[in-house]
């Protein structure tokens, strides 16, 4: 079992930062020849504070009851399925009327019925999970950390938006003696406008005035003999008009060993 602490933020301008702390477990087996992972999501804050309005308690909670959730991993190491996703679903179930107990009123209905109705969609919840990006970090392609030359990949860097491709180069440095410092470095190639961003689909002929700029920087620190992940950094940053529209920040540091030599 692999503990880690989260820190995501996203800084836009003429709006209040935002900061989302959270500790991820996982653990890695191996099941009818597949490596499955299962993952406990806890300890959520939002800048500094357990979230106490009403949508936002109801939306953790909901969140909550699902966890541990295990999916299976393709052989390059990305999430390609929902283990047992049934089983999830039927987690949900059992536990939804504890929460109404608490949660009630037409409002909570309907996010409940919303939330049980998107969870059993397999598709729909296995697109959630692979386009968040917190899980496009740590699962990543691991072909990736081995380019020797510049190589295109489409990312989902807003959320509930569509993926977009962007040009990487992948730099290895190996001056620390305990860790591998892995840099994957890339700028967007694919026209697409701030309106098509955020509505999350295509738009017929925008105009390229409208098109963003977007860069990616994540460092991967993996112990040299374990080849273990022991911590990410991470960001993304979207331009409109020459000006910051959104910088989105993650950072994981390794928890359970604290003897281990940190980077930071």
């Amino acid at each position: 079992m692999n503990e880690y602490s989260i820190e995501e933020c996203f800084e836009q301008p003429g709006k209040e930062n935002l900061k989302f702390n959270y500790t991820i477990n996982l653990n890695i087996q191996e099941k009818n020849e597949n490596f499955v992972v299962n993952i406990d999501l806890k300890n959520f804050t939002k800048n500094g504070n357990i979230p106490d309005d009403k949508i936002s308690s109801l939306s953790l909670e909901c969140m909550k009851s699902l966890y541990p959730i295990s999916f299976q991993l393709s052989d390059n190491g990305i999430i390609d399925s929902c283990f047992e996703h049934q089983k999830v679903i039927e987690k949900f179930k059992s536990k939804r009327n504890d929460i109404e107990d608490f949660y009630i009123g037409e409002i909570s209905k309907k996010y409940l019925d919303t939330f049980e109705e998107n969870i059993s969609n397999g598709a729909y919840f296995l697109q959630q999970i692979q386009s968040n990006w917190m899980y496009q970090i740590i699962f990543p392609n691991l072909k990736w950390l081995h380019h020797k030359s510049f190589w295109n990949e489409k990312f989902i860097i807003y959320k509930n938006s569509f993926p977009i491709e962007f040009e990487f180069k992948t730099e290895s440095l190996y001056e620390d003696i305990y860790h591998v410092e892995t840099i994957l470095t890339g700028k967007i190639i694919e026209n697409c406008s701030l309106r098509e961003l955020l509505k999350g689909i295509r738009i017929e002929d925008e105009d390229p005035e409208s098109f963003i700029e977007a860069e990616i920087e994540i460092h991967y620190f993996t112990d040299r003999i374990s080849k273990q992940l022991i911590e990410v950094k991470s960001s993304v940053s979207i331009w409109f008009e020459n000006e910051l529209f959104q910088k989105h920040t993650l950072h994981l540091t390794q928890n359970n060993d604290e003897n281990l030599p940190h980077t930071t």
